[in-house]
């Protein structure tokens, strides 16, 4: 090989960018050791996603390189740095004297939707010393090289990985959507294990009697609509009924005073109200107890075969039934 080829790696301060959803990322600092006896490269430094090491190889005849980034989880962007590996792949290329070539992620699609960052693949470069970079349009040749066949199968498998990445994306929201993270009793008892005082909580927002409910669906809110509310303090169930813009229903549900949390599920009868949405569907409503606006929010979820979304939903007292009010009288 060329003796002036060995130039391109050198070790120091190098800079890289790379390109992700339509815009150029960077420049940033990463600092690179290039190993002449073992033809290994060791680095670190952080980004936009967060702080990473850096291990790879290279080949002086081919001038290319070959990078693992690793992540450090709970640096930088929390909702994006997953502690993954983004695997870098670069030539270098003397017109633009740098090294460029391509970044390919992946990572855990898991059905719990809430979290796990993006995957892909996309653009990048790094510079250092003299502005080095890396470029794919060199001609491969000599023993170091991999041949075509395995060339074109690692783009081959990299095009099918990022597929099934976007079908495994595009199954995880449609699965999610319109389903809490937590069934109703779980979700009133989260933090009930917390020794709370009782100064802390006030089980009297929890009245039998009529409220009002409101939903925000399609960016509009539909409402007030009237039902009536059973609290039982003994099993910490409620009961109840009403109708609104959809028909007809009933409400079972659950609730905690500790943490000032209800947990219902809406059940429509079918045949009333707009035969057109009312399947005989369920809705699952989960709510938080907002001293400032004295009413509880929270969401509602739905999950049918025409239908699956979420949004706001919000409950107030409304009165007391009037056999209660007798009966203190």
């Amino acid at each position: 090989y060329n003796a002036s080829n060995i130039n391109h790696f050198q070790s120091g301060i190098w800079t890289s960018q790379y390109f992700q959803y339509k815009s150029w990322h960077g420049p940033y600092h990463l600092s690179l050791f290039f190993d002449h006896q073992s033809l290994k490269v060791t680095g670190s430094g952080s980004d936009d996603i967060g702080s990473f090491t850096i291990d790879g190889i290279y080949s002086i005849q081919t001038q290319r390189i070959g990078l693992t980034k690793t992540y450090a989880q709970g640096t930088g962007n929390l909702s994006e740095n997953l502690g993954h590996d983004v695997i870098i792949q670069l030539k270098w290329n003397s017109k633009n004297s740098q090294f460029e070539g391509k970044w390919y992620v992946k990572t855990r699609i898991t059905v719990e939707c809430q979290g796990g960052g993006g995957g892909g693949s996309g653009g990048g470069g790094f510079s250092g010393g003299s502005h080095h970079y890396w470029s794919s349009s060199s001609s491969c040749r000599g023993s170091a090289c991999p041949s075509r066949t395995v060339l074109w199968l690692s783009i081959v498998g990299g095009i099918t990985g990022f597929v099934l990445l976007v079908v495994g994306i595009i199954y995880c929201k449609k699965s999610c959507t319109g389903q809490p993270s937590r069934s109703n009793v779980v979700f009133v008892q989260k933090n009930s294990q917390k020794n709370y005082e009782l100064e802390n909580y006030d089980s009297s927002i929890f009245k039998s009697g009529h409220w009002k409910s409101q939903y925000l669906q399609y960016g509009r809110w539909h409402g007030p609509h009237r039902c009536s509310l059973v609290f039982n303090g003994h099993s910490m169930s409620i009961k109840g009924s009403g109708s609104d813009d959809i028909g007809t229903f009933t409400l079972d549900g659950v609730y905690a005073s500790q943490t000032q949390r209800i947990g219902l599920t809406k059940t429509y009868q079918r045949g009333t109200g707009n035969l057109s949405e009312n399947l005989g569907h369920q809705v699952t409503i989960q709510l938080k107890w907002c001293p400032e606006n004295n009413q509880f929010e929270g969401k509602w979820y739905v999950q049918t075969p025409k239908y699956h979304g979420d949004d706001k939903f919000v409950l107030k007292f409304d009165g007391q039934h009037i056999e209660t009010v007798y009966e203190k009288v």
